[in-house]
């Protein structure tokens, strides 16, 4: 559907087919992988040490789930940090040849999610190419585009493609009536895990005909076809063994009356925790840490995220329920009717953070996200900056008049743009869907 005056590359990690002749498709993982090989000497170090100076650049390996999140999860052999800073270094130098080679005007991916795109984003800077970024918008149904690193809406114009007028008086009243009809994307992350779908038995033998390798020795990938079965074992087992744990969660009759705070879980391993909220994106170790810095006679309540259901271990609750100031509640306890009766609200990235502005609660935001400079917010940059606001809550009774949620909102809402683009959904790949979408980037490369 893309004007064939246009020269589209798709960059993969790793090629299993080739779905259109007609686009270039560039998988880099092989190269990646030879070079890395052949690395002899410090070269790479003192690469390393000259490029990645700032920071910000340094935390790219830990960006990356595939190399520190889930051998620790899974259990398996952890990826040596030379190991890692060598495939950086690879990576980095492929990546850097496919880019001077294509010239690309445009990149367009999601969030930045990982080492991949973190190198890519620091190449748009080097080289003056447009890295843009799509999401689903976080509060209606349609899509948003932002820079790499932050959900925050940019404008890019072409008013034909943007979503028609939405009422707001109903989402603010919606919201405020515990009735809010949530965007799209929030009902595959919350939808309850099942084990034994058919899908997930045709998506096992598709793996098997398409992947003839259960362990990649090299490179960011391993076990490609046990992995996920590891993971839905790991799911099922946590979600049988949930019900002997239930007697460390709340309902909302137990707490109503309590001073609380309130710090909802997020979905994990996601980019919003693992580079929009890089250093605070240990939630176990947060929870521990806000509990010593929260006085009597507050308490901290923690709600899980639906989509997780039995993805963590169940003594991450047991950890959680020993903090003496710190209480559980049940996941399906309405979020508005807790938001409302707290005292404040902590978020990393989490669209929670958007309903508390609706409802006029203080927050407390650890990440980067849209929200974060909006009237109701506080951005924290370290504990002295959370205590502060801790301290300022007996006397924070925030008051946000109607017009000025409407201006925000609007605001929003006038970056939203009205095709859909949620992976797992089969909106997305509809033909209309489709076709408005590369209309949308014909003319965004015209002009």
């Amino acid at each position: 559907n893309l004007n064939k005056k246009h020269s589209i590359f798709i960059l993969h990690e790793k090629l299993v087919q080739i779905i259109n002749p007609n686009i270039r498709f560039i998988s880099y993982e092989t190269e990646v992988i030879k070079l890395l090989k052949k690395i002899k000497g410090n070269s790479w170090q003192n690469f390393l040490e000259n490029e990645f100076l700032d920071l910000q650049k340094r935390n790219f390996l830990f960006y990356e789930r595939e190399f520190n999140y889930f051998p620790s999860y899974f259990g398996y052999k952890r990826y040596d940090y030379e190991y890692q800073c060598k495939y950086l270094y690879s990576l980095y130098k492929v990546l850097f040849k496919i880019i001077k080679r294509y010239k690309p005007k445009f990149v367009i991916s999601e969030l930045l999610n990982g080492i991949p795109d973190a190198v890519i984003d620091v190449f748009s800077k080097k080289l003056n190419f447009k890295y843009i970024s799509m999401r689903p918008s976080k509060i209606s149904n349609g899509v948003v585009f932002c820079e790499p690193n932050n959900d925050t809406p940019i404008n890019l114009g072409m008013e034909e493609f943007k979503i028609d007028l939405i009422n707001i008086d109903k989402i603010i009243k919606d919201i405020k009536s515990s009735n809010y009809e949530t965007p799209e994307y929030m009902e595959l992350t919350k939808k309850a895990f099942n084990l034994f779908k058919l899908s997930r038995f045709k998506t096992f033998f598709d793996r098997i005909k398409k992947r003839n390798i259960y362990y990649n020795k090299g490179g960011l990938y391993r076990y490609p076809v046990i992995n996920p079965i590891r993971y839905f074992i790991k799911k099922a087992k946590n979600k049988f063994l949930f019900k002997y744990y239930t007697k460390l969660f709340h309902t909302y009759n137990d707490i109503r009356k309590d001073d609380y705070v309130y710090f909802p879980l997020h979905y994990e391993p996601e980019s919003s925790t693992m580079v929009r909220s890089f250093d605070w994106a240990d939630q176990l170790s947060l929870i521990k840490l806000l509990s010593r810095q929260i006085p009597p006679p507050y308490v901290l309540l923690i709600k899980e995220h639906k989509g997780n259901e039995g993805f963590r271990n169940n003594t991450f609750y047991k950890e959680i329920s020993y903090l003496p100031n710190v209480k559980l509640i049940f996941k399906e306890v309405n979020p508005y009717k807790i938001i409302s009766n707290s005292k404040g609200v902590i978020c990393l990235t989490g669209r929670t953070g958007f309903e508390s502005f609706i409802l006029e609660k203080p927050v407390a935001v650890f990440g980067d996200v849209f929200y974060e400079k909006w009237p109701h917010a506080s951005k924290i940059g370290s504990f002295i900056d959370f205590k502060k606001w801790v301290l300022s809550l007996k006397k924070n009774n925030i008051k946000i008049n109607d017009t000025v949620k409407k201006r925000y909102i609007t605001k929003y809402l006038s970056y939203v743009y009205d095709f859909k683009f949620i992976i797992g959904l089969n909106a997305t790949v509809d033909k209309k869907n489709i076709q408005k979408i590369a209309s949308f980037f014909n003319k965004l490369l015209m002009d």
